[in-house]
């Protein structure tokens, strides 16, 4: 058996474990663990992607093909609520 086989087989049974775990256990823990988590993608986001995508953003606008309208804020708050 090749020893990627063997990761890819490893990787799905660890996947399907963790979407299996909250739903056999439910419980606060979970539930605190779901929003703890959500804010800390939330807080990497705003931290590490938003920054980058204002510049790339910016560069589009300095173009020409995009007007003045913060297109970089707007679509990351839509993102993240939908």
């Amino acid at each position: 058996m090749s020893i990627k086989l063997l990761m890819l087989g490893g990787v799905f049974v660890i996947a399907v474990a963790g979407v299996a775990l909250p739903w056999c256990a439910q419980g606060r823990e979970f539930t605190l663990g779901n929003l703890f988590s959500g804010g800390v993608r939330l807080a990497e986001a705003l931290c590490h992607l938003l920054h980058d995508a204002q510049d790339g953003i910016g560069d589009a606008i300095d173009d020409g093909t995009l007007d003045g309208f913060p297109w970089a804020p707007l679509l990351f708050g839509l993102g993240y609520l939908f």
